[in-house]
């Protein structure tokens, strides 16, 4: 099977054993959520409330707990197990840090190939990026 027909059931048992983070999440979301997330603190965001409700113990500020939380929500708002995962939930998502996670754990892609994309959302950010707008930069193809 490859990527674009990974469900959104297969992609929850994928990532039950994985890290929570990668070393590329982990870089991005310093410079992407960190901040956006101190900001929120109001709790507008649901994945802050559960991190303030579930503690440390469950690593909540990786990237595979946001990812988790995500795809449970989406099941609990009506999406399938069954259902595409690329269709129905990757294409919207918006969080650089977490859409290289998901290419990393998920897809299979090598640390290594993705680097460019890393340094590039680096630079973005540095340039004055708006948070949460380099998703279209860890979106891109990598050319091997």
């Amino acid at each position: 099977m490859n990527n674009d027909e990974y469900t959104v059931g297969y992609v929850l048992k994928k990532i039950e054993d994985s890290e929570p983070d990668t070393e590329h999440s982990k870089v991005i979301f310093k410079s992407e959520e960190e901040l956006e997330d101190d900001n929120l603190k109001s709790g507008r965001r649901d994945w802050i409330i559960l991190s303030e409700i579930y503690g440390d113990r469950y690593e909540t500020k990786s990237q595979l707990f946001h990812l988790r939380n995500y795809l449970q929500f989406k099941l609990h708002d009506g999406l399938e197990e069954t259902d595409n995962f690329k269709k129905k939930c990757y294409r919207y998502i918006r969080n650089a840090a977490l859409i290289l996670y998901i290419r990393e754990v998920v897809f299979g892609e090598k640390k290594e190939d993705l680097q460019p994309l890393v340094k590039e959302i680096e630079e973005y950010y540095i340039n004055g990026g708006k948070i949460n707008t380099a998703y279209k930069i860890a979106k891109k193809s990598i050319s091997n």
